[in-house]
């Protein structure tokens, strides 16, 4: 009520924008009180009521606020235990919510009746482009209604419905609708999809309108994965996430083949997909003449000969920025061949965290480290010749934005006040993660200080990953195990919480929908 009495303040000073009160324990009275208020919070464009408990009965006073919130561009309701009586409630306002853009209701316990609510009332929802209703329980008859709507909802850009259960039935039905629609986002990852339903998907691709298909998590096989492959080159998605189907080898031939057609297709996931030496050698094959930008290869069997077969095509694959080839089987000879290539190709980000590289693949890798933005190597079996080469090589690596080494536990003190020394006066972000290193002993000026936060510190004897960084509350949570002097501890916490607070403000959802920020 003191948010509500807040929010509908006749202040010509509130110029209150966006309002974030996710997880936290908002139920119907709470929700009555900012409901009434929305009419007045004449500059709210983003409500944020996700992970609460609303429930049906805050879906009345939330319905009768909409079409009077003069400005609300975005609303939040993930997680708030909505079912398909509540979503009923709110889809009849939508018409009406004349600015409402985008809206999320992911991880609810709704099903196929609020999806044909929602299908009725998308053609008339003018200025709706996003909505999401993954993690639901929407089936193959709700997929079918929201199919109907699609050619007569041609407003609506990004479709979510990750992790339902719309089988083969639902996504021929989305399939047959999505010539005549305009959508350039659907998210179809863990739906029990198979031959029948991929195939009508690859059939509709031609005429469509869409830039990013997610078939991530379903139960593609062998003929599937080929028979999709096989449509790409037509349709050329801008991306193209099979993560994690458990790819055939008999579908990487057939993506490879269609990669140098596919010229609109800018990224490739293929993470955790139990890809071999074999498949990455076809893939190589097909680089030089694609688009590709981005190559995910995450969590994948890829060793030394594969490694190698990407290190060959690279110099030729002009375009291509990323690649990630995170939690392989990659040693010390297939890091050696991708350094050898670095010098020749136009790659600025490279992932290589958690294989099996040593001393022998980081010195290979120093000297080809100048090129790159990013080099991962965390997580691997570094010492100190390979870090005392990466020292060596760092202050001439101008172009070096980020660098992980977290978690190489053979790195001695020496070593890393080596490492240490070189980026003195290097604005680059490093994350050593190492056990005892002190925070004084990496870094005396303020923007070393950024470089040494949470990473220089334990979690309950876990090191904090480079993952973690991206996670403002695991960062939070490292303030009590930093190491250093009264000062420079002092300095840490403050660089700490800014980072939290700037992180917390600007995390991205899941997915930038039009065009996902993969890096």
């Amino acid at each position: 009520y003191c948010l509500a009495r807040a929010l509908s303040s006749e202040d010509p000073e509130c110029k209150l924008h966006e309002l974030n009160l996710r997880w936290n324990r908002i139920g119907n009275e709470g929700v009555e009180g900012l409901a009434r208020a929305l009419p007045r919070a004449r500059q709210l464009a983003k409500l944020n009521l996700s992970h609460n408990t609303i429930g049906d009965l805050g879906m009345l006073p939330l319905a009768r606020a909409l079409p009077r919130a003069p400005e609300l561009a975005e609303l939040d309701l993930s997680g708030n235990g909505i079912t398909d009586k509540g979503i009923k409630t709110l889809t009849r306002a939508l018409p009406e919510a004349a600015r409402l853009r985008i809206l999320y209701l992911s991880r609810n316990n709704f099903g196929d009746g609020a999806a044909h609510a929602l299908a009725r009332a998308l053609p008339q929802s003018l200025k709706l482009q996003i909505v999401d209703l993954s993690e639901n329980s929407i089936g193959a008859g709700g997929a079918t209604g929201l199919a109907a709507a699609l050619p007569k909802a041609r407003h609506l850009k990004v479709l979510y419905l990750a992790g339902n259960s719309i089988g083969d039935q639902g996504a021929t039905a989305l399939a047959q609708a999505l010539p005549e629609a305009d959508l350039r986002t659907l998210e179809l990852a863990r739906n029990n999809l198979g031959a029948e339903g991929v195939t009508a998907l690859a059939q509709a691709l031609p005429g469509s309108s869409l830039q990013l298909l997610s078939l991530f998590g379903n139960n593609i096989g062998n003929s599937d994965s080929a028979g999709s492959a096989q449509a790409w080159p037509e349709t050329s998605p801008e991306m193209l996430e099979l993560r994690p189907n458990q790819t055939a080898t008999l579908a990487i031939p057939a993506l490879a083949q269609a990669l140098p057609e596919a010229n609109k297709l800018w990224a490739l996931d293929l993470s955790k997909n139990f890809i071999t030496d074999i498949d990455v050698a076809a893939l190589a094959e097909a680089l030089p003449d694609s688009s590709l930008q981005m190559l995910d290869l995450l969590h994948n069997e890829i060793g030394d000969a594969g490694a190698a077969a990407l290190a060959q095509a690279l110099p030729q694959a002009g375009r291509l920025k990323t690649l990630d080839l995170r939690w392989n089987r990659i040693e010390d000879a297939g890091a050696m061949a991708l350094a050898q290539a670095l010098p020749n190709t136009s790659l600025q980000r490279l992932y290589l965290a958690d294989n099996k590289i040593g001393d022998a693949g980081a010195t290979a890798l120093a000297q080809g480290v100048s090129r790159l933005r990013t080099l991962d190597i965390a997580n691997n079996h570094i010492g100190d010749a390979g870090a005392f080469a990466l020292a060596q090589a760092l202050p001439q690596a101008d172009q070096l934005e980020r660098l992980y080494l977290g978690g190489n536990n053979h790195i001695g003190d020496t070593a890393m006040a080596a490492l240490a020394r070189a980026f003195e006066n290097q604005p680059c972000l490093v994350d050593f993660t190492p056990p005892s290193v002190d925070i004084s002993r990496i870094c005396k000026r303020n923007h070393n200080i950024r470089m040494a936060v949470a990473y220089v510190t334990r979690l309950n004897d876990q090191q904090v990953s480079p993952a973690d960084i991206l996670n403002p509350h695991r960062l939070e949570a490292a303030i009590p195990f930093l190491v250093g002097t009264e000062e420079e501890i002092a300095e840490a916490r403050r660089v700490i919480e800014v980072n939290v607070a700037s992180r917390l403000r600007e995390q991205p959802r899941t997915q930038d929908y039009l065009r996902p920020n993969l890096r």
